[in-house]
């Protein structure tokens, strides 16, 4: 698995938990490192799935729908729909071999297992618990408030 949208998706969550104020597209982008169309597409999938909103007008944007600690890295997959983590065969083996007709039952046990397991741990942490790990990390290296400090890389990426 190489899906980059579920840590974009994350990491975009994040980005509206410490703004916590409607928050464009383009100033998400600038933390994410990407196109302010990937953050829109994103946040599509999530305003589907009810976990962020968006607000019009000139102090419009986009704000988390439900407090950080409510929304889960489980709530952010199935959002993004990245599909199965692990997929079993593309091509069914030999079903006149011995060992390639039990293959695929024997590994699709096992990867829905590991699915299973993904899931439960993903269901455990919150956009609370990451943004507060950040937070914390972030006003520690810089002795001030997040805030501020996002504040200030977002003005430097706008003269770029």
């Amino acid at each position: 698995m190489n899906n980059t949208r579920f840590q974009a998706g994350v990491h975009t969550l994040v980005v509206l938990a410490v703004w916590d104020r409607p928050t464009t597209s383009e100033t998400i982008s600038y933390s994410v490192d990407t196109n302010p169309v990937v953050v829109r597409r994103l946040l599509g999938d999530f305003q589907d799935a009810g976990v962020v909103r968006s607000q019009r007008g000139r102090s419009g944007g986009f704000e988390l729908a439900h407090s950080p600690a409510e929304i889960t890295l489980l709530d952010v997959y199935r959002a993004i729909d990245t599909g199965p983590l692990l997929q079993s065969y593309d091509n069914y083996p030999n079903k006149e071999c011995p060992v390639g007709c039990r293959m695929p039952p024997a590994i699709s046990d096992m990867l829905a297992s590991a699915e299973q397991a993904f899931e439960e741990r993903l269901a455990d942490a919150t956009i609370a618990s990451l943004t507060e790990e950040i937070v914390a990390d972030v006003e520690a290296e810089h002795e001030r408030p997040i805030i501020e400090v996002a504040t200030e890389f977002r003005a430097q990426q706008q003269e770029t």
